[in-house]
C-alpha cells in the first residue's frame, strides 16, 4: 500500500486538456455563482479589491439575513458555488512569484467574472 501517489497531484498535459468543454464548464460555473448571489440577496459581482483577493465580507450577512433563515435551499447552493468559486481564486495563485498572483487574479476576476477585456 502506497501511503502517497505522486499521479493524483500531476498537472495533465495541455494536449490532454478538452479546453472548449473546460471553458464552457468555467461558464456555467460562473452564471450560476453570481445567480445565486442574487438569490441570497447580494450584489451580482463580487466586490474587487486592490489586490484581486477575496475577502468573506458577504457571508456574516448571509448567517444573519432572516431572508436566508427562510430560504435553506438557496443558502447551500451559495455557499458550494461559493466554494468552487474560492477554489478557481486561489488556484491562480503562483507559489514564488506575488505580481504573477495578482496579474492571474486580476484576470480572472476582469474577464471571467465582469467580462472586461485584458490590455
Amino acid at each position: 500500500m502506497r501511503l502517497f501517489d505522486v499521479h493524483q497531484f500531476e498537472l495533465s498535459e495541455k494536449e490532454v486538456i478538452d479546453w472548449d468543454k473546460t471553458k464552457s464548464e468555467i461558464g456555467s460555473m460562473l452564471s450560476s455563482y453570481l445567480v445565486s448571489r442574487e438569490r441570497m440577496g447580494l450584489t451580482r459581482m463580487p466586490p474587487i479589491h486592490s489586490t484581486y483577493s477575496l475577502l468573506d465580507q458577504d457571508i456574516p450577512e448571509i448567517k444573519h439575513s432572516s431572508f436566508v433563515q427562510e430560504n435553506q435551499q438557496f443558502k447551500q447552493e451559495f455557499l458550494y458555488f461559493h466554494h468552487l468559486f474560492s477554489l478557481g481564486l486561489t488556484a491562480t495563485s503562483h507559489p514564488y512569484k506575488p505580481e504573477i498572483t495578482d496579474r492571474r487574479r486580476k484576470i480572472f476576476l476582469m474577464r471571467f467574472v465582469y467580462g472586461l477585456s485584458i490590455m
